[in-house]
């Protein structure tokens, strides 16, 4: 495959999609940051991966989420969606190595939602680098702008908004979850210091 004709159609795909309430094309901006924390997560643990593959796989992680038809999983949809649009660029073991990424990365073994009976599978060990970078980028820098976003969604006092996020029942249950669907020890390091980034944030704002 030629990257840069698979991107610029990633893009093409991606770019405009108006996810309410994030700005348009929030979905590519998210993959293109999983991508590279997956990326990061590969190289401290040692996980053997083809970067190429990798990458447009995390990118697209989520390109079947928007208006995804209802009762169907978003991660097929993505396959299924990828396998329509990029067939013309990509060899059939790309196509399969993206699409494995894109199917599994909601299959969390760790998650209090894996049913491992219905789900008998082994998830590749790059695959669960992207499950933990698609948790991870929902803390941090990126976990506050994504509420900012919500507060002006529901018109939300900066007050309201940061009681909300620091310390509510479905934050705390969120935060629960995303601790224990994480795979990778350093994974669970990054997410500890995103959760004390984010709290430092809350509680300043609280505090005006």
């Amino acid at each position: 495959m030629t990257s840069s004709s698979v991107l610029a159609r990633v893009r093409l795909v991606m770019a405009n999609v108006h996810e309410f309430p994030c700005e348009p094309g929030y979905r590519l901006h998210h993959g293109e940051r999983v991508a590279d924390i997956a990326a990061s997560i590969c190289e401290t643990e040692g996980i053997a991966n083809e970067p190429l593959i990798l990458r447009l796989g995390a990118i697209m992680h989520d390109i079947g989420k928007n208006a995804c038809p209802k009762g169907v999983s978003h991660a097929a949809n993505g396959a299924k969606i990828v396998e329509t649009h990029f067939a013309d660029l990509l060899a059939p073991e790309e196509m399969s190595g993206i699409c494995e990424i894109i199917s599994h990365h909601c299959d969390r073994p760790k998650s209090k939602w894996f049913d491992s009976r219905v789900k008998a599978i082994a998830v590749k060990p790059h695959i669960l680098a992207v499950q933990d970078a698609d948790v991870l980028d929902h803390f941090g820098p990126s976990g506050i702008w994504l509420s900012l976003h919500w507060a002006a969604a529901k018109n939300s006092s900066p007050e309201e908004t940061a009681r909300y996020w620091f310390d509510s029942p479905q934050s705390n249950d969120w935060r629960a979850e995303s601790r224990q669907s994480l795979n990778f020890e350093s994974s669970r390091v990054t997410l500890e210091k995103h959760i004390m980034m984010m709290d430092a944030f809350y509680k300043t704002w609280m505090k005006q």
